[in-house]
């Protein structure tokens, strides 16, 4: 059998990207009987993930596969992984949301795993058969040329600047094929403002010598046999696999399925609700893992999604339809209906179940921090009891809870579990206040910093307002929520497992 550990591995966590190491694995031994005959039993130890490179939403487009420029910022932290963990084996995963049908979503996320395997590889060839050959709504066309040299220094320009500085709007207007001139000629090709294939593949090379570089802003890329099955199979078997919307991190409930099916409900907000299960991943596995490219189960790319349900669960289809309440696969593992990827992916703090430190500062009536104050936080059922030296107060908890309640004592006052009575401070604080809409937003943080729920939204504003010395007009613009944002600052950060001292 094998123990997985929670040690704290590195990590770096955004809204557009994970990477992260994962705890060591130790291997228990195995105890056996000797044999009365010639029948035998054979043992072999399921793989296990020792990194992995999470790509959210944010850096795909809806219904797309087209990686964006914002790849650069987690980028440099996967490249360290690559260098901390030679010998390595990676695996590329795409995932779908549940919109469309199985073969479709299965195709684009073959894409998504296509792009994301070919920046690694700088498989120039891949993404312009990517290009040539779109899938339904996935074209990458006029807007990928416009995001791409968007994202590239016109080298001629003074200020420095792009070679596009427009939104990619996927129309070939004046801009654009001036665009494409200045990066022709910068290139010796023909200037004649068409992105036709030459263009194309000096274009592709360059975004991906831009957007995958390590920290010293160098272009990192990886050869074919740093990959499961070494290059072997012509198709990428192995190295690259598209999940269809097989292995879902949420599963709405059925109340909000009927909401969006019936159309009570816009499409937007079905697409918002989705966001996390779009999504690519890299998964590093050790070099040493007994699986071969003709032996790996994930299905090649021109293979439909027949394949895949061969790995399913018995109760595969019925772990990611819509239950009574919504369903997240950090929280009860049971969303995703492929065995084989469920059985490694639970174990990876860039699909499994991921943590939230929770920082709180203690402070008095006058807002000024109690160094040494005595204090207990709850929450997810966890609960931390001490004293902060310098005021401040810390927890790490499964998941992201939605609350959670702090109360703390003065300097001078016993420990909390020695306290008499009441503690002077008590408050049930918002962990989860950065979801919702701006307004929902809002009156989370107010709350936190002391301007309390109960109170409509426009006096909280009001008073705040009023506090930080803006005019007061109980009015949420642009100005009120920047600072009502730095005057919250950050109570929930994403880490990828248990710190020591919050565990048991």
């Amino acid at each position: 059998m094998t123990e997985w550990l929670d040690d704290d591995p590195e990590g770096f966590a955004t809204q557009d990207a994970l990477v992260s190491t994962q705890g060591p694995r130790v291997r228990l031994p195995f105890y056996v009987a000797p044999a009365t005959d010639t029948r035998f039993n054979t043992v072999r130890p399921s793989i296990a993930p020792i990194a992995c490179w999470r790509l959210n939403e944010a850096l795909f487009d809806l219904d797309s596969s087209l990686l964006k420029p914002g790849v650069r910022a987690s980028a440099p932290r996967f490249a360290a992984l690559l260098r901390a963990n030679e010998g390595s084996l990676a695996a590329v995963f795409g995932h779908a949301d549940a919109s469309g049908l199985d073969d479709y979503n299965r195709g684009l996320s073959v894409r998504r795993a296509q792009a994301l395997y070919g920046l690694l590889t700088r498989d120039v060839a891949l993404w312009e058969k990517l290009y040539e050959e779109p899938l339904g709504n996935d074209r990458w066309g006029t807007r990928a040329v416009q995001m791409m040299l968007g994202a590239l220094l016109d080298p001629a320009a003074d200020p420095e600047r792009p070679y596009y500085a427009g939104d990619p709007s996927g129309i070939e207007d004046g801009p654009t094929i001036a665009a494409v001139r200045r990066f022709q000629a910068d290139r010796g090709l023909t200037t004649d403002g068409d992105a036709g294939p030459k263009t194309r593949a000096e274009l592709f090379a360059a975004y991906m010598d831009a957007v995958c570089t390590d920290a010293a802003g160098q272009p990192f890329s990886m050869t074919l046999d740093r990959f499961v099955g070494r290059g072997e199979d012509p198709l990428g078997k192995g190295a690259h696999q598209g999940c269809s919307e097989f292995n879902p991190v949420l599963v709405i409930s059925q109340a909000d399925q009927r909401k969006y099916d019936s159309g009570a409900a816009p499409r937007a907000e079905r697409d918002a609700r989705n966001a996390s299960n779009r999504r690519a991943m890299v998964f590093l596995f050790p070099g040493d893992i007994p699986v071969t490219a003709s032996a790996w189960p994930c299905p090649r790319a021109d293979e439909g999604s027949a394949a895949c349900r061969k790995m399913f669960w018995p109760d595969g289809d019925q772990r990611r339809r819509p239950d009574l309440e919504a369903r997240e696969y950090r929280n009860d593992h049971r969303t995703m209906a492929c065995t084989w990827y469920d059985r490694f992916a639970r174990f990876s703090p860039c699909e499994g179940r991921t943590y939230t430190q929770i920082t709180i500062t203690l402070r008095n009536r006058w807002a000024e921090l109690i160094a040494g104050a005595p204090y207990r936080i709850q929450a997810a059922g966890r609960s931390r009891v001490g004293r902060a030296p310098d005021g401040v107060a810390t927890i790490t908890v499964p998941g992201v809870p939605e609350r959670c309640l702090v109360e703390w004592g003065r300097t001078e006052d016993r420990g909390m579990d020695e306290m008499e009575g009441p503690p002077p401070f008590r408050l049930e604080l918002y962990v989860n206040y950065d979801i919702g809409t701006i307004e929902e937003q809002a009156r989370k943080r107010l709350h936190n910093i002391g301007y309390p729920d109960t109170d409509p939204l426009d006096a909280a504003v009001r008073a705040f307002q009023w506090d930080i010395g803006l005019s007061a007009t109980g009015t949420l613009d642009e100005s009120t929520h920047l600072a009502l944002v730095a005057a919250h600052g950050t109570l929930a950060t994403p880490v990828v497992s248990l710190d020591e001292a919050d565990r048991g």
